[in-house]
């Protein structure tokens, strides 16, 4: 066996009831706060009010002109609501939509966006439509869903303040840990074993705990995109350009590589607690 694999044998054997709830507490903190980063990574915006009242690519406005009679209006909203290729039609005044116009509005919405492109084409020979105004065509949504930028800027709170409670938490359970473990490091340091032996095993620890954290939210995302038959877009909950199954996965490495990176950070935090005289072996 190794010198390393024997002192991060013995570095565990020290862990006692205190330091191990406060590395699964310290553990848990780093969980919530990669979770909620995936989150992030995966969610899109939501929409503004502007584009909520957009046209999608079945609707349209027809502009009409104000010298139009009302008969002749009522006439053309009668006329679009008899079409079987009009599943919606509304007329607005001019002044209800903006102050000061004239006219007034029809808004269509067809059986489909082939079905208002011929329905255009015989509207624009009508006399009285001055402008036709026509939607486009929205991208189907996908497996993500949106958030409102209050929730992404608590979530990205979340991250920071939880990544900190973790780290603070885990450097309590190292000092406490590494205090159990005192009298090993003065002995091994009695007998000469170079600082490049003694500190690995502590940041081992801290990049295993990163690792195991990753791991659970990479397999989360797995189990998540497996249960939805492979198929992660029957789980969207809303219209958002969001996770194709190779961004779900992509956050799902991005999480286990940070986490990672963070458990390295935090057992390199701990180890400098070593450098303290009470790891000294001299009084």
């Amino acid at each position: 066996m190794s010198t390393y694999l024997f002192l991060f044998r013995e570095l565990l054997g020290a862990i006692r009831t205190r330091s191990a709830l406060l590395l699964v507490l310290s553990s848990l903190l780093l969980f919530a706060g990669l979770a909620s980063l995936a989150v992030l990574l995966l969610s899109g915006t939501a929409p503004t009010p502007a584009a909520a009242t957009g046209l999608a690519g079945d609707e349209a406005i027809l502009f009409l002109s104000p010298r139009l009679s009302a008969e002749a209006v009522n006439a053309l909203y009668l006329d679009m609501r008899e079409r079987d290729d009009v599943e919606q039609v509304n007329f607005r005044f001019a002044q209800e939509i903006n102050p000061g116009d004239t006219g007034g509005r029809l808004f269509l919405r067809a059986a489909s966006a082939a079905a208002l492109t011929d329905l255009l084409d015989e509207v624009a020979l009508l006399d009285g439509v001055t402008t036709v105004e026509r939607g486009e065509d929205r991208p189907a949504p996908r497996n993500g869903f949106s958030l409102p930028i209050a929730v992404r800027i608590a979530l990205l709170c979340c991250v920071v303040l939880t990544i900190a409670a973790s780290f603070l938490l885990a450097r309590s359970a190292f000092r406490i840990l590494l205090r159990a473990f005192a009298s090993e490091v003065r002995l091994l340091r009695l007998t000469g074993v170079s600082e490049r032996m003694i500190h690995p095993p502590v940041i081992g620890l801290g990049v295993l705990i990163g690792l195991l954290t990753g791991l659970i939210i990479l397999v989360g995302i797995a189990l998540y995109y497996f249960a939805s038959g492979g198929d992660a877009g029957s789980l969207a909950m809303a219209a958002s350009d969001a996770a194709e199954p190779g961004r779900l996965f992509g956050a799902g490495v991005v999480s286990l590589l940070l986490g990672l990176l963070l458990g390295g950070l935090i057992g390199l935090l701990s180890a400098s607690l070593l450098g303290s005289r009470e790891f000294s072996p001299l009084p």
